[in-house]
């Protein structure tokens, strides 16, 4: 139960992702990064930002966090196996 707190930064951090105010999406995402319910929704949801700004290296960290909360995350392991791919030998 997400509540009504938790539920309105998720909403508010999507309608800002979608408005294309990724600043405001990241305030969000942010502050919900504090609350165990919704961690690995703000993760992924900066892992995305992230990816979509070219960063590959925050997406990395990103993942590896969200692996660490919650080995069984399947995306996570996805994203970064991908992203350990795309950076190439350099940094594996």
């Amino acid at each position: 139960n997400l509540g009504p707190i938790p539920l309105t930064r998720l909403l508010s951090a999507q309608t800002s992702q979608l408005d294309g105010d990724t600043e405001q999406a990241r305030i969000h995402y942010t502050a919900m990064l504090e609350n165990k319910e919704t961690e690995m929704i703000a993760i992924k949801g900066l892992l995305i930002q992230a990816r979509q700004d070219g960063d590959l290296s925050k997406a990395i960290f990103l993942a590896e966090k969200a692996f660490k909360t919650r080995p069984d995350a399947e995306w996570a392991i996805s994203i970064l196996t991908e992203n350990l791919y795309l950076v190439g030998p350099e940094l594996c």
